[in-house]
């Protein structure tokens, strides 16, 4: 995605033209499925994360807020779907002053993410710079 490459505001743009196709098709019987919901989910967490890159914390925040507590739940099948979503809301309690509760999800995320892939995925040190301004110890980034 664009935010991969540092161009958060059209990875904003993309998540919203996304997530606007599946909540569509979410809203008509006859062509929704239920993995839309899923998909409604890993949309948002897109759009969540371009939102905090961008400082648009309390945006974040309502986007996450319109989502059904039961299909963020469904996210942690998929265990990259589970980084993806957990490493968000770390960030998103840490762009709200919430360092334990960053700390965390963050430290989810990277568990996760262990059992996944090598410690030189890109991801290992981005969750380990957000641990270490979360204030954690040592203990969880390794």
């Amino acid at each position: 995605l664009a935010g991969g490459q540092g161009d958060w505001a059209k990875a904003e743009s993309l998540a919203r033209e996304q997530l606007a196709g599946f909540e569509a098709r979410q809203r008509d019987p006859l062509r929704s499925i239920p993995r839309d919901r899923i998909s409604i989910v890993v949309s948002t967490v897109g759009l969540m994360r371009a939102l905090i890159e961008q400082g648009k914390t309390k945006e974040a925040r309502a986007a996450l807020d319109r989502l059904d507590p039961a299909d963020l739940r469904t996210v942690d099948v998929v265990p990259l779907n589970s980084v993806s979503l957990h490493r968000v809301l770390g960030l998103l309690a840490l762009a709200e002053g919430q360092a334990g509760l960053a700390r965390q999800e963050l430290g989810m995320a990277r568990n996760t993410l262990s059992k996944l892939c090598a410690p030189e995925h890109p991801w290992f040190a981005e969750l380990d710079a957000a641990l270490e301004r979360a204030g954690a110890d040592e203990s969880l980034r390794d």
